[in-house]
């Protein structure tokens, strides 16, 4: 509905509180006035209208200025002359002395340029009283659709349902899954977007859609960064930005339409891990210290992770435990990551520990060496500057036959450990793969130790368990599943072979091989 404006108050929309219509009398009255415009006061006051509000000396009348805008939606007003809301003379009478009439407080108004208080404030309340009636209307229309189909919706039925029910695919195994609400943090300046970032090419390397929220930087850098990547990583930015999205603008929790977009592009991608590059910048408007605002940050989580990613929190560290902020957060997070610099021989690394691990065993802390990588000059093809070539990458696409720490089912072994565990295996005389795997924990000792990786007392991590050995390096060596039979000894000589493979199988058995200088065969 249209109502002409006033020559005081703008019409406005939304609404905090619900207040009934109340009728007034007709201008020209003899009653007493119930409300008076802000300039008005001023001028019983002895204040000019024209000053700011915040300099009028009495706080309670400030406080009744500001509180009725607040309650009918309109701004903060500046001067007494851009009030948009007429005040309770109740609020103000101990400084206006006798209380003027209706009729006396309407012809005052007209003086000014005003129109009559009275009326304003019955229009402001009529409208206000029809929004909430709106509003009203609308929730209880939302409820009963949700009520409709709740039982649809929200009840698992064990013969119609759990045949239906998926796993959690690990994206970087034993840190984050799918469906998981992870948060990374760390103090300022240590490298979590590095990580971030690392991570997110690597998925997209291996043909997974990410969609990456870049908050707290600007594009040129964040792709500078990214082609820092590709250039350790051997790879192809066009081919990383085949599958990483980037939302190049600070999408907020507490706005429905950033979500939903969000969403959208989820949906639309298949995307497995949505990155908030930060927290803090995508919750403009919200006390990060309030449970209640951070309801928004949890309602966000939940409606994204319901589509299947994980999705990831960059943040700052507040006890070094937990990320900055509420608790409310920390409560719902499935994962939390903290991660910190650390020297080792060789150069500087990121190390990754689980603080907070709901699904799966918080294991030992993750290394990924953190180098600084010139990013070449075709790759820059003048746009990247010749001052920014230089930049800083975390290598999180580790050589999966390297040595590494963490919940990745233990330690990693050189792959020529896995040639001679294969060997054995296949020999007449094979040995119980208990045997092996006793040789191979010993094997691997002197290794880590080389490495600085050899934890306190010479104990390897748990994961590196008698049971896990014999697949335990083929599972994290990323090749495709069924695309290679495995490792035989054959004169001597060992070789790779594969059957049934794709064509990337194929093309990882062959890199591998060529990487060990041994044979690859295919066996079909």
């Amino acid at each position: 509905m249209t109502t002409e404006t006033p020559r005081g108050p703008q019409q406005e929309t939304g609404s905090r509180e619900h207040t009934e219509v109340t009728s007034t009398e007709p201008t020209g009255g003899t009653a007493p006035a119930e409300y008076l415009w802000p300039a008005q006061v001023a001028l019983m006051a002895d204040f000019d209208p024209d000053d700011y509000v915040e300099k009028f000396p009495d706080a309670t009348v400030r406080k009744a200025i500001f509180t009725a805008h607040f309650k009918f939606d309109h701004e903060r007003p500046f001067t007494f002359r851009d009030c948009e809301v007429p005040v309770r003379v109740g609020a103000v009478d101990h400084l206006i002395g006798e209380t003027p009439s209706r009729a006396e407080a309407a012809a005052d108004a007209v003086d000014l340029g005003l129109d009559d208080p009275h009326e304003v404030m019955a229009r402001l309340k009529r409208q206000r009283a029809e929004r909430f009636r709106d509003r009203d209307k609308r929730k209880a229309v939302e409820k009963a659709e949700r009520a409709a189909t709740m039982p649809e919706m929200a009840l698992f039925d064990f013969d119609r349902d759990f045949a239906q029910l998926t796993a959690p695919v690990a994206l970087i195994p034993g840190l984050i899954a799918t469906g998981s609400a992870v948060q990374v943090i760390a103090e300022p300046n240590v490298g979590k977007t590095f990580l971030a970032l690392g991570w997110a090419c690597d998925l997209a390397s291996r043909g997974s859609a990410v969609v990456y929220v870049v908050a707290d930087d600007s594009t040129y850098q964040f792709v500078r960064r990214v082609l820092g990547w590709c250039a350790a990583h051997d790879a192809q930015p066009r081919d990383i930005f085949r599958y990483l999205q980037l939302f190049t603008r600070a999408a907020q929790f507490a706005d429905d339409t950033d979500i939903s977009a969000l969403a959208a592009l989820v949906r639309e991608r298949a995307a497995v891990l949505v990155v908030f590059d930060t927290q803090h910048q995508c919750s403009e408007g919200l006390d990060e210290n309030s449970n209640n605002d951070s309801r928004a940050i949890t309602a966000a989580l939940v409606r994204l992770t319901k589509l299947g990613p994980a999705v990831a929190l960059v943040h700052h560290t507040g006890d070094g435990k937990t990320g900055r902020g509420a608790k409310s957060v920390h409560g719902y997070l499935t994962t939390v990551l903290s991660v910190t610099e650390v020297e080792q021989e060789g150069g500087r690394y990121l190390q990754v520990r689980a603080t907070k691990q709901k699904n799966m065993e918080r294991g030992n802390p993750v290394l990924y060496p953190l180098e600084r990588v010139e990013i070449p000059e075709d790759m820059r093809a003048g746009v990247i500057a010749d001052a920014d070539a230089w930049t800083l990458v975390a290598r999180t696409r580790m050589d999966p036959f390297d040595v590494a720490g963490g919940d990745r089912g233990g330690l990693i072994s050189d792959i020529r450990m896995y040639c001679a565990l294969a060997a054995l295996r296949s020999s007449p005389n094979a040995l119980p793969v208990t045997k092996v795997a006793k040789y191979m924990r010993e094997a691997a000792k002197p290794m880590l130790a080389a490495k600085g990786l050899l934890p306190v007392g010479g104990r390897l991590p748990k994961g590196f368990t008698d049971q896990a050995v014999s697949t335990l390096l083929m599972s994290m060596a990323k090749v495709p599943e069924g695309a290679v039979e495995g490792l035989a000894a054959e004169d001597s000589t060992t070789r790779i072979t594969y059957y049934d493979a794709t064509e990337a199988g194929e093309a990882e058995a062959v890199r591998l091989a060529e990487a060990l200088g041994i044979r690859s065969e295919n066996m079909e």
